[in-house]
């Protein structure tokens, strides 16, 4: 049964688009103490935001949180029902949520998966269990009742109407060894993928190793390289979706020279956008310059893409005005839910003592 928590605080707004004035934050966070999974762990933090635009499910390996603009209702004794044991990752398809996670401890891969609509659950947990058991689960990504399971070998379709999932024929450039695992978005005409591979190794100016960053446009039958087409980017980059496009960012870097591109592609069309975005991107090649390019998230508002990083660096931007650089968060920043109307929810956690989770409803 759901459990409906107080909210210590409500929407908190920024002033209009090109004032002065400082952001104001306000928590959002559920009152706890709240149910959690295993009495025997303690994660003060929530560490991811998964959106289906004008609501959001919360957590972390321990909890769940089911939020709008004016409730916060608490999930975990659902999955205390149905047997989680911990959550391993929550998955969005734009409609509904999947939720991965396992009902025994010290497993290789999950064995257990809900699929949650804002009401109803339902259990798909044989759809993660008739994957091979020798591959284990990367990335889950969904639109629209498709979904894909990413593994460490190969790329798996599932929807309702296949009784087990069924593995794509990939190309052979994702069979070449990789330093990273495939990522997959969702975008107008299908899905672009993107992962990192050495090729060389190439090396910039302090020396570090410089990876590839390949792109590829698939329809749902198949697959096109697009890594030129995107500048040839290094590993230097960082990625966002709002489901329609994706926004990149990066360095192309070479044996002298360094520059910093951005780009935006529905998977058919790709538009230049380095001259827009030239505010947000490094002067150098200098770690404290590359604010939005290393560990950092590039998140949908419905009116703006908002970039953060781990440092609690913000900036928000529409192709109406130019990038403006926002006050740092006032906590640490762990997960960015993309929004519908103007507001996103970024999570994470409060350097207080002890040190508490963090929850803001965010517009820019």
């Amino acid at each position: 049964m759901k459990k409906s928590l107080a909210i210590l605080g409500i929407l908190g707004l920024l002033a209009p688009f090109g004032t002065t004035a400082s952001p104001s934050w306000q928590n959002t966070s559920p009152n706890l103490p709240a149910s959690v999974l295993d009495a025997h762990v303690n994660l003060p933090y929530f560490s991811f935001s998964v959106s289906r635009g004008n609501d959001w499910l919360v957590g972390n390996t321990n909890q769940l949180f089911h939020v709008s603009a004016d409730t916060v209702l608490d999930l975990t004794p659902d999955l205390q029902k149905f047997g989680f044991n911990n959550i391993r990752q929550v998955a969005t398809d734009g409609s509904g949520w999947l939720i991965v996670g396992d009902i025994s401890t010290w497993q290789t891969k999950p064995d257990i998966a809900m699929h949650y609509d804002g009401k109803y659950w339902k259990n798909v947990s044989t759809a993660i269990r008739l994957l091979p058991h020798d591959e284990w689960i990367g990335e889950i990504t969904g639109k629209q009742g498709v979904w894909y399971f990413v593994t460490d070998k190969n790329i798996y379709l599932w929807h309702d109407a296949l009784s087990e999932p069924a593995k794509i024929t990939l190309p052979g450039a994702f069979k070449e060894p990789r330093t990273s695992s495939i990522s997959i978005h969702p975008v107008q005409y299908g899905w672009m993928l993107n992962f990192e591979q050495k090729n060389g190794p190439k090396s910039i100016y302090a020396g570090r190793d410089v990876i590839d960053r390949r792109f590829f446009f698939f329809d749902g039958q198949n697959f096109q390289e697009q890594t030129s087409a995107f500048g040839n980017l290094s590993n230097y980059s960082t990625i966002g979706s709002n489901g329609a496009n994706i926004l990149v960012m990066g360095a192309v870097i070479n044996a002298k020279t360094v520059d910093y591109k951005a780009y935006l592609s529905n998977g058919k069309n790709i538009t230049d956008l380095s001259g827009h975005l030239k505010d947000l991107l490094p002067q150098n090649i200098s770690p404290n310059s590359q604010y939005f390019l290393t560990q950092s998230k590039i998140t949908w508002s419905g009116e703006s893409w908002i970039f953060t990083n781990t440092s609690n660096k913000m900036a928000f931007w529409n192709q109406s005005h130019k990038p403006k650089f926002l006050p740092d968060a006032p906590f640490n920043i762990l997960g960015v839910g993309y929004g519908k109307h103007g507001t996103v929810l970024i999570s994470g956690y409060k350097n207080t003592e002890p040190p508490s989770p963090a929850l803001t409803l965010f517009k820019p």
